[in-house]
């Protein structure tokens, strides 16, 4: 947000009418958030010495958003915001305080319950969750701040292939998962947008060192395409006894299912598939000269020890795919940076 100091001049009567008919214009006439974020960078340039910032909520039940303008103007900061006739005024919803539903505060912002339920869904799959959510809000500050232009175009062709992703080919199959998640379509609209935003500011802030690697280091992004297991520090010597004993040639499931026994189930060991790139990988390994169907213990960057099985070591990676794992680190980079940097609160725990 803009700094504003005491000598803020007052605000005209010209100035408060463009406020309000602002917020009636966006809540009487449901403007969608692109639209509400175009006419918000308008208003800002009419009045600079204001810091205005729009919140929203969608109705459970039906699909009207609430939007409410908080204006920081001198030393005050004000809450704007009007309803239609039979919709719940924006100052009596959630009828609890505010605080409860905080769950963590990065640099200014906070992540709610709800933003947490969404990182936590399973269709994510996302681990490490307090980093995740810390994360979000280094994220979500910069897209705050950011400008960006969606087209309608652009929309609806992620919501087609969200759509093409999960086989959903009629009105009927598309309402069903809609309704099976508890969404509504201008809910999943939303939540798509604020992904596409997200990508798209993404790229902004690593740009410069994305073309670097393009044209580059494009070769580091090559790699292999395993099954995986991460080996806790302890077991490294019973899985090289293991591995020794029963000959490279056994599949990392039998390996895996041999070393739960000797450790009696100490640790979880789950196998998963991923994609190893170079750069991931300890520069004294040779995983790449290996055969497809091996299994071996490898060394990460990170000096973290994973049991793999080698199921493809790649020649080549289209575009789609480089452009996919040069972003994976550069951001990775990006937040580590970062949270070195933010202020980190947390408000789980608290006695009341």
């Amino acid at each position: 947000m803009r700094n504003v100091t005491a000598t803020t001049p007052p605000l005209t009567a010209e100035d408060q009418s463009r406020i309000l008919s602002f917020v009636e214009r966006i809540n009487i006439e449901q403007l969608d958030w692109q639209k509400v974020r175009e006419e918000l960078r308008h208003l800002r340039v009419a009045l600079p010495h204001t810091n205005l910032e729009i919140v929203s909520e969608i109705e459970n039940i039906g699909e009207d958003i609430a939007y409410c303008l908080l204006m920081t103007h001198g030393a005050c900061v004000y809450s704007l915001s009007c309803a239609r006739q039979n919709v719940l005024p924006w100052q009596l919803r959630g009828a609890t305080n505010a605080e409860a539903n905080d769950l963590v505060t990065v640099n200014g912002y906070k992540v709610t319950v709800e933003n947490a339920v969404h990182i936590l869904d399973f269709i994510w799959e996302k681990e490490d969750v307090a980093t995740q959510l810390i994360d979000m809000a280094l994220l979500q500050n910069e897209v705050a701040n950011a400008e960006i232009h969606l087209h309608a175009d652009e929309l609806k062709g992620l919501l087609a292939r969200f759509y093409d992703d999960r086989k959903l080919h009629t009105p009927e199959a598309k309402a069903q998962w809609i309704n099976g998640k508890g969404l509504t379509e201008v809910r999943l609209r939303s939540l798509l947008e604020e992904v596409m935003v997200r990508r798209k500011v993404e790229r902004i802030l690593v740009d410069a060192q994305f073309q670097n690697e393009w044209r580059n280091r494009a070769q580091d992004y090559f790699g292999v395409r395993v099954m995986q297991t991460a080996v806790p520090d302890e077991c490294v010597t019973e899985v090289e006894r293991l591995l020794q004993e029963n000959g490279n040639d056994r599949n990392i499931a039998f390996i895996v299912g041999k070393l739960a026994k000797s450790i009696s189930y100490k640790y979880p060991l789950r196998i998963e598939f991923a994609e190893l790139m170079r750069h991931e990988i300890d520069p004294t390994a040779d995983v790449l000269e290996q055969a497809e169907g091996q299994v071996l213990l490898l060394r990460m960057a990170t000096k973290e020890v994973r049991l793999i099985e080698i199921v493809e070591i790649e020649s080549e990676v289209s575009d789609a795919s480089l452009e996919r794992r040069i972003m994976r680190k550069l951001m990775n980079q990006w937040y580590q940076n970062q949270r070195r940097l933010a202020r980190i609160e947390w408000h789980w725990g608290r006695s009341a």
